[in-house]
């Protein structure tokens, strides 16, 4: 089959080798087709921006330092006497009896913190106090869901278990220990919690962006005289009415030797601390990102 070379144009060329130029005819007709497609540019590459972190604000910053403020505030007040008194006669206080409370409404139990003391009954199931404590945590979950707070439904749903099982399994001398317990432990527990919760978002009919300044001082006044106490291991016997108080119940009446007392107390103490250090560090890390304007 005659062909003509693509290469040299020579015409009539018999088998596969061009006689003017030599070149072979199949890969010349395969480049010449090759250099006749249409040339693709590649699409250009485009450097993605880097994320920018944005400063934190002096706002922001304010924030942060404000939960180690409060408590190096709490553990300078508890260098002086009149600190210590003043603390003890006021934010002390008040959270020992919310402790007291707190443990009572949720065994499903009717009780009335007052200075110094807290008022209840004789330990019997209240149908009254059990609908009052489940009906707030409805209505917190419900302002929770229409504004997207999940952390405040979960904790709704976590002590709304808490009460159903308090109420059920909570009575005669093991209520007694735990609310005996929960005045001391309360001055931990709930002072941290106004720690913790300074950080988060609630539902607005709290009030809390501005409330929350308030808690935060009271808290860290309240959790650092109770951590002094521990730390260089002062129990308070007796009352402040006078006879027994509730160490001395569980002394002697739940068997708690002062060992016990100690290092349960001092446990819970630094466990408290551990989880307001946690959330004020996770704080700052959800500062660092880009999405430092959400509240982590």
């Amino acid at each position: 089959m005659l062909q003509a070379c693509p290469n040299c144009g020579q015409t009539n060329v018999e088998g596969p080798e061009c006689p003017r130029c030599g070149v072979i005819l199949a890969k010349a007709a395969a480049h010449r087709q090759m250099a006749e497609l249409p040339l693709v540019e590649a699409a250009p590459v485009v450097d993605e921006a880097p994320v920018r972190v944005e400063p934190m604000s002096s706002a922001m910053k304010l924030e942060l330092l404000a939960v180690p403020a409060a408590l190096v505030l709490g553990a300078l007040v508890q260098l002086t006497n009149l600190g210590r008194f003043l603390v003890g006669a006021s934010a002390e206080m008040e959270m020992h009896e919310l402790g007291h409370a707190t443990a009572l409404w949720f065994a499903g139990r009717l009780a009335v913190p007052l200075p110094m003391i807290t008022l209840g009954t004789d330990g019997s199931r209240s149908i009254v106090m059990f609908a009052v404590v489940a009906a707030g945590l409805a209505v917190t979950a419900s302002m929770a869901r229409r504004e997207n707070l999940p952390r405040v439904m979960i904790a709704c749903a976590v002590l709304g278990v808490d009460l159903v099982l308090g109420t059920l399994f909570l009575s005669g001398p093991r209520l007694d220990a735990w609310v005996k317990f929960a005045g001391m432990g309360g001055e931990a527990w709930l002072s941290a919690l106004a720690l913790i919760l300074f950080h988060e978002k609630l539902p607005l009919a709290f009030r809390w962006e501005l409330s929350r300044w308030f808690f935060l001082v009271w808290g860290g006044l309240a959790f650092c005289a109770g951590a002094r106490r521990w730390l260089v291991g002062e129990i308070p016997w007796g009352s402040f009415w006078g006879g027994d108080g509730d160490m001395d119940i569980l002394r002697d009446l739940h068997d708690w030797s002062e060992r016990d007392i100690l290092h349960t107390y001092r446990w819970v103490t630094v466990l408290c601390l551990m989880l307001v250090l946690a959330r004020v560090i996770v704080r700052a890390m959800a500062q660092r990102t880009p999405a430092s304007g959400l509240r982590a």
